[in-house]
């Protein structure tokens, strides 16, 4: 209906504020330097977005049925599956950011390190800021107007760390003004989501997988750490980093069957020669 087109247009003008403001306040050089390090959260979102596609019809009709533990169990299992993508590329991320973005887009944009790095903290979000529960129980409405008061919000604070810092913090006060307020979204869904199906957020929440995950992804960041110590060119350092994190999270993972034979089946699926 119509609230839903709003919401997804509001949502676009939420996502670009931040650009708005930059282009505003700032030089067309800075803003391409803001640019290239606040592109890539965003870029996330259509895993969430492809994810809702298939599980969103089957909360609703679960709704429908009065069925909210069946809603529960499609809401934890998701938070769980997304979990274990997007804790591990936040902690990559984060440590090959210098190296990713010189590489990319080459030493005159290196000023954008600092900002990727920063959007990088809403990467977490995208497992757990999931308005399904609350779009397949038609509150359709709600998700609007909390998008629309997170913009206003989001202006206003924005603004009011851009005349208030001083120097380089001007520009960095504006993403995390937007990371602050997304957090604030996200914690505001889950509270409503968690009402809706009448359920407490440590039955709901995959908290010992998500811990795990956690730890795991810290564990597998150890060889990056020392690699980003030796004197290799930046494109050595993001292959062996890449793949040293790949290896050492996806061999804990089996060992403590964070993937089992459901995850390995989703990962063929995708693969271009299946037997």
């Amino acid at each position: 209906g119509i609230p839903v087109g709003l919401t997804a247009m509001v949502y676009v003008i939420n996502v670009n504020i931040d650009k708005y403001l930059v282009g505003l306040f700032f030089s067309s050089s800075i803003f391409a330097v803001y640019y290239l390090g606040s592109l890539w959260a965003p870029i996330f979102g259509w895993i969430t977005q492809s994810a809702a596609q298939v599980v969103t019809p089957l909360m609703s009709k679960a709704h429908k049925e009065g069925k909210l533990s069946e809603i529960k169990e499609l809401y934890r299992s998701s938070v769980s599956k997304l979990a274990f993508i997007f804790l591990p590329a936040t902690v990559l991320l984060i440590f090959i950011a210098e190296p990713l973005i010189v590489t990319l887009f080459t030493e005159t944009y290196s000023d954008s390190v600092p900002i990727f790095m920063i959007y990088l903290i809403l990467l977490p979000t995208y497992s757990l800021n999931l308005g399904w529960i609350l779009m397949a129980s038609g509150q359709t409405k709600f998700l609007l107007k909390l998008a629309l008061f997170m913009s206003v919000v989001n202006v206003i604070l924005s603004y009011g760390l851009l005349i208030t810092l001083e120097g380089e913090n001007r520009l960095l006060g504006i993403p995390f003004s937007t990371v602050l307020v997304t957090w604030l979204s996200t914690i505001i869904v889950m509270n409503r989501s968690l009402a809706t199906i009448e359920s407490s957020f440590l039955e709901t929440y995959p908290l010992k997988e998500i811990w795990t995950i956690a730890a795991i992804s810290l564990v597998a960041v150890l060889p990056v750490i020392l690699i980003s110590s030796l004197s290799l060119s930046n494109i050595l350092t993001l292959i062996f980093s890449i793949i040293l994190f790949g290896i050492v999270f996806l061999m804990l993972s089996f060992k403590l069957k964070l993937i089992g034979d459901n995850e390995i089946k989703l990962v063929k699926s995708f693969l271009p020669f299946k037997n």
